[in-house]
């Protein structure tokens, strides 16, 4: 009897901690707007389908462990009619094709410390450009703003301020328009020589890299966090390739999926865009880095990192069509 009068008062706590929060993260943004665009991915019990269809969102995909807590009036995940949806299982196994999200909800409490970074993960990998997430205590407990900003910061999310207007026991992260570098206001500009490499990119992923001499750059390349980027290049050096600029897709780190072979050593890889030769070596490579798009991964195999790596090169190309990163090519055409 004593636990039944406890349930009533957490289900309010929750109900108004994350209400504040979603109030905040809602209007945070004009990118973000209320209604049937907007498609949200839960992972809290108290972000419940009234609540939504309250402030006006019907498009949402609840992730739950137990089938038995599916909430009335979800559907199941498959179909693309705006609805609310239940995914059982954790959140890391939501498959891609569920989103892109123009927002995500993470109760802390729910996920644990331990669940937090790969449910943050997650997220970003799913959410679109200018999207928002927010992480909240479902207890009312203060949350650690610091063990969060550890948590992201390799990731493509950027953290709003406390003067956003959320209380202690809620945060809200961005993930940056046209993924622009977290922290970073310009576009960083390198060159450098490119070296031999492992030969991977060409033969075990049909994907061709060029390999900067990490010395070259290191003063620009050390404060980014490893992972992967985007942006533009071009080869330099006579007989080097036509002079074109390309858009290019870099990873930047120690290769994890890849570590028991290699080691740890830093890496920079840059694959250009629809350019067929593989003359790169014994020339120059000017870049310019415009964006970011997630942290450096390890993935269970081959397979599932070439996927990944085509679903990077295809958002790279996206973005740097865009009006934002467009023009900025023409700094490594000089």
């Amino acid at each position: 009897r004593r636990a039944s009068r406890r349930a009533p008062r957490c289900r309010v706590t929750q109900h108004l901690a994350l209400k504040r929060a979603l109030d905040v993260a809602l209007g945070a943004t004009e990118s973000v707007a209320l209604g049937a665009p907007m498609r949200i991915l839960n992972v809290s019990s108290g972000l419940t389908i009234d609540l939504l269809r309250g402030m006006g969102v019907e498009d949402v995909l609840s992730v739950v462990a137990d089938p038995e807590a599916v909430a009335s009036g979800a559907h199941t995940p498959m179909g693309n009619d705006a609805a609310p949806r239940t995914w059982v299982g954790d959140v890391t196994s939501v498959p891609p094709y569920m989103g892109p999200f123009s927002m995500a909800v993470i109760d802390q409490d729910r996920v644990g410390n331990d669940g937090l970074r790969p449910a943050l993960l997650k997220a970003s990998l799913m959410m679109r450009p200018g999207g928002h997430v927010v992480v909240y205590t479902s207890e009312g407990r203060a949350m650690n703003r610091d063990g969060v900003e550890n948590v992201v910061r390799d990731m493509c999310l950027e953290v709003l301020g406390e003067g956003a207007g959320v209380g202690e026991d809620a945060m809200i992260l961005r993930v940056p328009e046209n993924f622009a570098i977290p922290n970073v206001t310009s576009p960083i500009f390198l060159e450098a020589e490119v070296v031999a490499g492992y030969g991977r990119g060409s033969k075990q992923l049909g994907v061709p890299t060029a390999n900067l001499k990490p010395a070259d750059v290191r003063a620009k390349t050390s404060p980014l966090p490893h992972g992967v980027y985007f942006g533009f290049a071009r080869l330099l050096g006579e007989g080097k390739g036509d002079g074109a600029v390309r858009k290019m897709v870099m990873n930047i780190g120690k290769r994890p999926t890849f570590v028991k072979e290699n080691g740890p050593e830093e890496s920079i890889e840059v694959h250009l865009m629809d350019y067929e030769g593989c003359d790169f070596y014994g020339g120059r490579l000017a870049v310019v880095i415009c964006g970011f798009l997630r942290p450096e991964i390890k993935f269970d195999g081959l397979d599932a990192l070439l996927n990944r790596i085509k679903t990077d090169i295809g958002m790279a190309r996206s973005q740097l069509d865009s009006e934002r990163w467009s023009q900025i090519g023409a700094g490594v055409a000089r």
